[in-house]
């Protein structure tokens, strides 16, 4: 099977995650092949974003894919339902047409771009990071096929060998971003929750907490920015990481400060989202938290266990994640559903059912 993948990002080759897992399925013998396009990239080199349309098109003509695999789309990449016609019209057997969105949006802060709902009622399946209510935003939209298929770990830059050290210079750290709004209730979900979980935990540890991440200038604790693969190094540098998702009333969410955190092989302190509890066990692979002060709480009584079950804890965690949510895994999952569906298109070819 050929799949044609528009990847979202800044630079061409900057998605390494993305790319090492498909190619591994490639030399694995599972993909013919795959032929990654930069739409970003694409757009700046030819200044515009319809003339990326019709350098996809040529492509699409050379490459003859059986599956378009279209990324995380822009506020202002908005794919026409003329042109995926367009496409279905050069086959005899149309291809199969994926959307995986592994962002979350909300109503009035970050709301869902029209885009990407245009785009994902073309689609033949769509791929989500969160369950639930955020899927059935798409179904109500008219998205006929979507999945949850959560976030995932980087191997190629995230979980290093790595012998856990026994000094390390902070007791806890947290790492992540505060987007804050100076108009009322249009701060992100979940801001306030990080804001006050900062403030406690410089409270109770002091200088032996690290606050990592953009927008924390103001807060005691403030380490400044980490750049986004120099993660791991100032997550092993604590004994402790600690994390307070955005959208905390999304099902089964997680972004992949999750995953990479858990990879890292430090004990891992998160907020529970709703039905997280049933993606990652609570003591066995790291503990989960419902409030700001159980967070804190929960901090305290792991820095008081010997240090040998604490880096158990962080050891079993890293290993889960490389059992169940590592990029390759998560590729795997999707282009078996995407080979299944191309499968049911051969089949009703074969029985002379008309394809759409």
């Amino acid at each position: 099977m050929r799949i044609l993948y528009l990847v979202n990002e800044p630079t061409d080759g900057y998605q390494v995650g993305y790319r090492s897992a498909m190619e591994g399925l490639v030399k694995s013998g599972q993909l013919e092949s795959y032929c990654p396009f930069s739409f970003y990239v694409e757009e700046k080199k030819l200044g515009s974003w319809n003339k990326t349309l019709e350098s996809l098109y040529d492509i699409v003509i050379e490459f003859q894919p059986h599956v378009l695999l279209v990324a995380h789309l822009g506020k202002y990449h908005v794919i026409p339902q003329a042109f995926v016609e367009k496409i279905k019209s050069l086959y005899d057997i149309p291809p199969v047409l994926a959307y995986d969105e592994r962002d979350v949006y909300g109503y009035v802060r970050k709301p869902l771009p029209e885009s990407v709902l245009q785009f994902s009622k073309f689609c033949d399946v769509v791929f989500l990071v969160a369950a639930g209510s955020f899927a059935n935003r798409f179904r109500n939209a008219g998205c006929r096929n979507v999945q949850f298929l959560p976030e995932a770990a980087d191997t190629v830059q995230f979980g290093k060998p790595w012998t856990p050290d026994l000094e390390r210079k902070f007791d806890v750290i947290m790492l992540a971003n505060r987007h804050p709004s100076r108009i009322p209730f249009r701060s992100m979900p979940g801001i306030r929750e990080r804001e006050i979980l900062a403030r406690n935990l410089y409270d109770v540890f002091g200088k032996k907490f690290g606050l990592f991440g953009r927008g924390w200038e103001n807060y005691l604790g403030n380490q400044g920015v980490v750049p986004f693969g120099e993660q791991e190094n100032i997550l092993r540098s604590s004994w402790l990481s600690v994390g307070q998702g955005h959208f905390p009333n999304y099902e089964n969410y997680f972004s992949d400060r999750l995953p990479i955190a858990l990879l890292s092989k430090v004990a891992h302190v998160c907020s529970a989202q709703p039905g997280l509890e049933n993606l990652f066990s609570h003591g066995e692979h790291c503990m989960l938290f419902k409030t700001p002060d159980e967070a804190v709480s929960l901090c305290r009584l792991l820095l008081s266990w010997p240090k040998k079950e604490l880096i158990a804890l962080g050891e079993r965690g890293a290993e889960w994640v490389r059992n169940n949510y590592t990029e390759t895994i998560r590729m795997e999952k999707l282009v078996n559903t995407l080979k299944s569906l191309y499968q049911q298109r051969l089949y009703l070819k074969e029985k002379g059912i008309k394809l759409r």
